[in-house]
């Protein structure tokens, strides 16, 4: 089968996996309708372990005012020894605020281990679980799927919101964009991004921008790290790539048609070796077996894009997709199409073509 790069699907079954970054454990059973916001796996980072020393010549389990697991706070009384008719005490008050994790009579250390952290991983979409490991589960879902070329910001969800598909400004978004994906339009300015972070929407998803506004809005420039990992209150992803390009029309044809339901997106981008897109998803039915059509076979007559250099962002029409192999300048060999770009015919491999 001949496919772009990036995935494109009006409907498919499509399975998610969802893992933690330590051991943990999972909250659910093989079997399980969950929702996106369910949890689904949990683990627990341990607090830090502070020691107190008491001389161990004179600590003993009389003069003790605590035991194993017992909760304490900073300033606590921990040990206490009276002399000479009580007349004098040795006193030892906690620094830490934590749980009793051990008490060495042998050495006169007192462990204390500060409050633990909880981690929990949310289901991300609507499906079934169908399969359990140790520190991960795998979710399979009726969706819509399509990935972008770049984003930024982690996972979010909201409410499929349309704007324009025009160059995107400060009056180009409704009222009300609280808790909502907004799909459509272009360029956004670093003021323009800056606006939707400090607003209640959750993502916007776009064909271009400018990569001096991004780093602008960011405060440095991406390189080739993964991102996702941004300090900021949303998640945008770019369809198209760098410049100005508008967001591809089957997107806004996907949106119009499932205006109003739940997406989730990630921006999360390897942008090296293109590892990992950053995606978004329209779930269905929570599971339902549906003929898959494959949205990404591209054929004679499609509209398509190039999204590799010497042709980056032309946009061209499919006159033949190559029966046979072709040997690139490079000694690759790969399928191609012949593609008509304003009059003059191109070779060009199917990977880097897409469909708009």
């Amino acid at each position: 089968m001949l496919v772009p790069r990036l995935s494109f699907y009006k409907r498919i079954n499509k399975e998610f996996e969802r893992e933690l970054p330590i051991k943990g454990k999972p909250l659910v059973n093989i079997g399980d309708l969950v929702k996106s916001n369910d949890k689904v796996l949990e683990s627990e980072i341990l607090g830090d372990l502070s020691i107190i020393k008491i001389d161990p010549e004179i600590i003993n389990v009389d003069n003790l005012k605590i035991k194993k697991l017992d909760t304490v706070k900073e300033g606590d009384l921990i040990f206490e020894r009276r002399s000479f008719f009580n007349l004098f005490k040795d006193q030892t008050f906690s620094k830490y605020s934590g749980v009793v994790e051990y008490i060495n009579l042998n050495n006169g250390h007192i462990g204390i281990r500060d409050k633990s952290t909880s981690i929990t991983i949310n289901a991300f979409v609507d499906g079934e679980v169908v399969q359990i490991n140790e520190n991960s589960i795998k979710l399979k879902t009726s969706c819509a799927y399509f990935q972008g070329i770049f984003g930024i910001g982690g996972e979010q969800s909201g409410e499929i919101a349309l704007i324009d598909n025009e160059k995107i400004t400060l009056d180009s978004f409704p009222k009300d964009i609280d808790e909502k994906v907004l799909v459509g339009g272009f360029s956004p300015s670093a003021e323009v991004l800056e606006f939707i972070n400090k607003s209640k929407a959750k993502g916007l998803i776009c064909g271009s921008i400018d990569y001096n506004e991004l780093s602008k809005f960011l405060g440095y420039e991406i390189g080739v790290a993964i991102t996702g990992r941004e300090d900021i209150d949303f998640s945008l992803i770019i369809t198209e790539g760098f410049g100005d390009f508008k967001l591809s029309p089957r997107i806004v044809e996907l949106a119009k048609e499932n205006l109003g339901k739940r997406i989730a997106i990630n921006g999360t981008t390897q942008v090296r070796a293109g590892a990992r897109r950053a995606d978004a998803v329209i779930c269905f039915d929570y599971f339902k077996k549906v003929k898959i059509v494959d949205d990404n076979q591209i054929t004679k007559g499609d509209l398509v894009k190039i999204i590799r250099y010497p042709y980056f962002g032309k946009i061209g029409k499919v006159a033949e997709v190559l029966d046979k192999r072709v040997v690139l300048e490079t000694k690759s060999v790969v399928n191609c199409a012949q593609v008509i770009v304003k009059g003059q015919e191109i070779i060009v491999p199917i990977i880097n073509l897409e469909l708009i």
